[in-house]
């Protein structure tokens, strides 16, 4: 190594300042205690102790703050021992503008982020721009103005593949007591809520349903029979209007406190068949002979049937006849009954096996 300046300091140790002065020759004797200008250069073939060296323009060379790199690769990062000795790592390197490392950790980080990928959404905190979230095309669910947009026509219709709704189907309710999101399933649903605030029905099983401030109650003397078909009512029926279908049944005493009203039928056809809901029927035999047939009467137990001759030609006594039978056995000791005076009739009940004369006028 050469050197241009030595500048000898006062503050040598005496072994140095002893081991200095045994210098034989150094192009010409060298001063051990006051500063002192060497020219030319000077090769030192052994250590040179002194207390500080200085370049030319006065600066002094300090020891170099690193001395041995371990595991020097090429794009790794150093990291500092405490010592001159400093070493990369193989977990942390740089590469054209890119830190690379497995784990990072930092306060903050700034920029727009977007070539960050394969993020653990469970562990950010704080807001995220809600555009930044990448969903399926044609998703029902959409992205704008930071803002979340379900779009529920858009939606995949539950009946598509032939499914309909079960119970462990899932729906998502927001809690506002916990002011957040929760699930549920539609049996818990029903179970917890519905069934709770809806009404219930009440009474006996088949008793009729009626509304009883805000909810059901069951009539106990009403009850409708599902199999037989039979509304059945232990009381008293008041009604302003009653039409009866099909057949009404007393097990009791019915009483009419008003008018009653029973279907007339007036025919002029040479044959008539009485149908199921006649009570009384006119026949005219003006312009001719009428034939009027009655049912089974196994299957009109205790219907009653009035039947009258009329003439539309009020002032003919005698005109056609008005021939009554059933095919399906006597009218109560006739094979027919046959009438043929004007305004003569018959009213005729049925046993549930024959069709009795119970009342008659004229021939």
């Amino acid at each position: 190594m050469a050197y241009n300046v030595v500048q000898s300091p006062s503050g040598l140790a005496v072994e140095q300042r002893e081991q200095l002065n045994k210098i034989d020759k150094i192009d010409h004797a060298i001063d051990n205690f006051s500063d002192e200008k060497i020219g030319g250069n000077k090769i030192f073939t052994k250590t040179v102790i002194a207390k500080g060296f200085q370049l030319h323009d006065g600066r002094e060379i300090t020891p170099p703050a690193v001395e041995v790199i371990k595991n020097n690769q090429a794009g790794s990062l150093l990291l500092a021992t405490g010592t001159p000795l400093v070493e990369t790592t193989p977990n942390l390197s740089y590469d054209n503008g890119v830190l690379i490392g497995r784990k990072l950790k930092f306060d903050s980080i700034e920029g727009n982020g977007s070539l960050l990928s394969h993020l653990d959404a469970s562990a950010l905190e704080g807001t995220l721009n809600l555009e930044t979230i990448k969903l399926p095309p044609n998703s029902a669910i959409s992205t704008a103005n930071n803002q979340l947009y379900v779009d529920f026509d858009a939606a995949t219709p539950m009946s598509k593949t032939g499914q309909t709704v079960s119970d462990g189907d899932k729906l998502l309710l927001f809690d506002t007591s916990q002011n957040g999101l929760r699930q549920t399933t539609f049996a818990e649903l029903y179970r917890d809520y519905i069934k709770t605030k809806g009404h219930h029905p009440g009474g006996n099983r088949q008793s009729l349903q009626f509304r009883k401030g805000n909810t059901f109650a069951g009539a106990k003397t009403l009850r409708f029979d599902e199999q037989k078909n039979i509304l059945n009512l232990d009381g008293t029926l008041n009604a302003m209007t009653a039409r009866i279908e099909d057949e009404l049944v007393a097990e009791g005493s019915l009483r009419a406190l008003g008018a009653t009203y029973q279907k007339i039928t007036h025919t002029t056809s040479p044959e008539y068949k009485v149908q199921t809901d006649d009570y009384t029927i006119l026949a005219d035999t003006a312009d001719n002979q009428i034939c009027v047939i009655l049912p089974d009467a196994s299957e009109n137990d205790g219907r009653v049937l009035n039947i009258k001759l009329i003439n539309s030609e009020k002032y003919r006594i005698k005109g056609n006849k008005l021939v009554i039978k059933s095919d399906h056995g006597l009218l109560d000791i006739y094979k027919e009954v046959i009438l043929k005076m004007t305004t003569s009739s018959r009213s005729f009940q049925s046993d549930g096996k024959t069709w009795w004369i119970i009342n008659g006028r004229g021939s």
